[in-house]
């Protein structure tokens, strides 16, 4: 006997329930890898801070959770163009923040070699 529509609806709408709970749960797994936290309560709210250069490692590790989460929906071949050009705008923000962060803690600074972040040479090239 053949499906009545109803009985179909019904079936269909309990399959995509099923789908939403298991990309759920799939979701909240890679969050808790991600941000290596149980919830989201503990990537939010930091440990209290020593001195001024914590506070900027803390805001440098959450920068690096958002540059992660943010990455992923830029890469995300399911959403729209202008979804993913928005979140490749938000990702150079978030890593261009994480720069200036870097470079007021001094992290890094050593070894740059590009033209803002390297050492001036200490006698003339010629």
């Amino acid at each position: 006997m053949e499906e009545d529509w109803r009985d179909r609806f019904e079936r269909e709408e309990e399959e995509r329930a099923a789908q939403r709970e298991i990309w759920r749960q799939e979701r909240e797994a890679f969050r808790r890898k991600l941000f290596d936290a149980p919830d989201e309560l503990a990537w939010q709210a930091p440990a209290p801070l020593q001195d001024f250069n914590t506070l900027l490692a803390e805001h440098a590790a959450q920068l690096r959770n958002a540059v992660r989460q943010t990455m992923e929906i830029a890469l995300d071949h399911r959403n729209e163009s202008k979804a993913n050009a928005l979140a490749a705008l938000s990702l150079t923000r978030l890593i261009r923040t994480n720069i200036a962060i870097a470079r007021t803690l001094g992290v890094g600074c050593e070894t740059a070699k590009t033209v803002r972040g390297g050492a001036l040479p200490e006698d003339a090239q010629d």
